[in-house]
């Protein structure tokens, strides 16, 4: 009888290609994450500046020293976890009620890649990159900012932490849940602990594109039209200002 095939995984060959990148190279890795580093950070976009091996070329050029290397299966009691606040009451931050038939679909992912991350250090700033596996990324956003309206949440103190989260200058390069929690540990520092993160989180984001979000694009508007009367081509002023070339065209044609 003939066995099953085994199942694709496609983050778990990119990084068996990252490890063979690095041997190559000669540049020692670390198989995990820098724990507690109190300087800056930076992520990598991969819209902007291509995949995992241009992140590891640049860290090349950089002359770092050493790369850290983490991934993360999809493990069966994080969505036993997930099943249980749901069977609990719980809601996700759109107010939407998860069922368990729609977690449920994310069961055979169990021992997959879920995510990949590298990290190298130069100077006291953490340059990050981060890849989920795309099934992954549909499951937090079904179910990782799921929350109980407790009334005995502080909501003072999540209006103050939410404000300074989504005014700090990183949180617009965030991607993604992880990256917005490791930037609120930044933030809130020792009052971590007594935070209601995921509710600190999601007010953030609601700040962020409701009040702060327009203001940004209409300057970044502004910087492409007078870039553009100065004779700039359309992809000068994408790259000069980070943006994708037809976010560009779209700008200048409104």
């Amino acid at each position: 009888m003939a066995q099953p095939a085994p199942k694709l995984d496609p983050l778990l060959k990119q990084v068996e290609d990252v490890r063979a990148f690095l041997e190559s190279s000669k540049i020692p890795i670390f198989l995990a994450v820098p724990d507690g580093h109190k300087g800056a950070s930076a992520f990598w976009d991969e819209a902007h500046g291509g995949d995992w091996k241009e992140f590891l070329g640049a860290a090349k050029s950089m002359g770092v020293k050493g790369v850290y290397l983490d991934w993360q299966p999809f493990e069966e009691l994080e969505l036993n976890d997930i099943l249980a606040t749901i069977e609990g009451g719980f809601q996700n931050s759109s107010g939407v009620d998860v069922e368990v038939k729609d977690v449920e679909k994310f069961r055979p992912h169990i021992g997959m890649t879920a995510m990949v991350e590298i990290v190298f250090i130069v100077d006291s700033v953490a340059h990050w990159y981060q890849r989920a596996a795309d099934w992954f990324e549909r499951f937090e956003e079904l179910t990782e900012r799921a929350k109980s309206s407790d009334p005995a949440v502080d909501m003072v103190a999540v209006r103050k932490w939410a404000n300074e989260l989504a005014n700090d200058p990183r949180f617009k390069a965030c991607k993604n849940y992880g990256q917005r929690e490791y930037l609120l540990e930044q933030v809130a520092g020792d009052k971590l602990d007594e935070l209601p993160k995921e509710e600190v989180i999601s007010r953030a984001e609601s700040i962020f594109q409701l009040e702060i979000k327009p203001t940004l694009d209409e300057q970044l508007a502004q910087e492409a039209r007078a870039l553009k009367k100065q004779g700039m081509t359309n992809t000068g002023i994408a790259q000069k200002l980070g943006l994708p070339k037809d976010k560009v065209s779209g700008i200048l044609n409104e």
